[in-house]
């Protein structure tokens, strides 16, 4: 099982068939510490630096406990900073 807005696309046969091929010989490459990324060559560098929000991170249920464990010491980090200092979405 993979989750991600992208990895649904992957599924669904909505990605070209040039995307899916590039992925196929590129997959060991995007390994990441808990997943995958699918960052596609024409999307440039990837510039997420917190791929637990990032729509292009893929993961399976191997992982799903080191990711909940991860989520839940960054929402407690980003509650307890001060409001004045949160970083705000564009």
């Amino acid at each position: 099982m993979i989750a991600s807005p992208c990895a649904e696309a992957l599924r669904t046969g909505a990605l070209p068939t040039s995307d899916v091929d590039w992925l196929r010989s590129n997959f060991f490459k995007t390994e990441l510490e808990l997943g995958r990324c699918l960052r596609l060559p024409q999307e440039g560098p990837c510039e997420c630096d917190l791929y637990l929000t990032c729509t292009k991170f893929v993961t399976t249920l191997e992982y799903a406990p080191q990711l909940r464990e991860r989520w839940m010491r960054y929402s407690q980090a980003r509650h307890a900073a001060p409001t004045s200092h949160r970083k705000v979405s564009t």
